[in-house]
């Protein structure tokens, strides 16, 4: 069996366990900060790490930054257009839907060990710019659709 199929079966693998240990009361509401904690300071530090020991720098790095800025500003043009006749609440609905991506928590982990350094650093630089503008462009559009629609909130 191929390295990448045995990694995709692990993987998939550990979510399912994961499901299951929810659905079987293993894990409880109250565990979510504990295993939010987990993932946040070790789990993806130590995904980082392994993932960009042996990465070489390039300049070419730089437009996979723009390539998920300009995603999302695509996106979110998109979502804006669609909601256009909606309420407030659903465009702040069409806002954050259209134009996020769970790289981080997702893809990254699984990625690992399956791309070169260089290709997750590239994804890494896709992610920043997507947590930039969701955290930055998007939370100012938001206020500004929330202060319109202040009365239906």
């Amino acid at each position: 069996m191929s390295n990448v199929l045995t990694q995709t079966i692990v993987y998939l693998l550990l979510l399912f366990i994961g499901y299951g240990f929810k659905k079987a009361g293993i894990f409880k509401v109250e565990d979510s900060d504990f295993l939010k904690s987990v993932i946040l300071y070790i789990t993806m530090p130590a995904a980082a790490v392994n993932g960009l020991k042996d990465l070489e720098l390039q300049t070419s790095f730089l437009w996979c930054f723009l390539i998920g800025f300009a995603t999302c500003s695509l996106l979110m043009a998109v979502g804006m257009f669609v909601s256009r006749k909606s309420d407030a609440s659903g465009k702040l609905l069409y806002l954050f839907s259209f134009n996020s991506f769970n790289v981080g928590n997702f893809a990254i982990p699984f990625l690992t060990g399956l791309i070169s350094a260089n290709g997750f650093a590239a994804i890494c630089l896709f992610d920043i710019s997507v947590a930039i503008f969701l955290y930055g462009v998007d939370y100012s559009v938001a206020e500004s659709i929330k202060g319109e629609g202040e009365d239906s909130l």
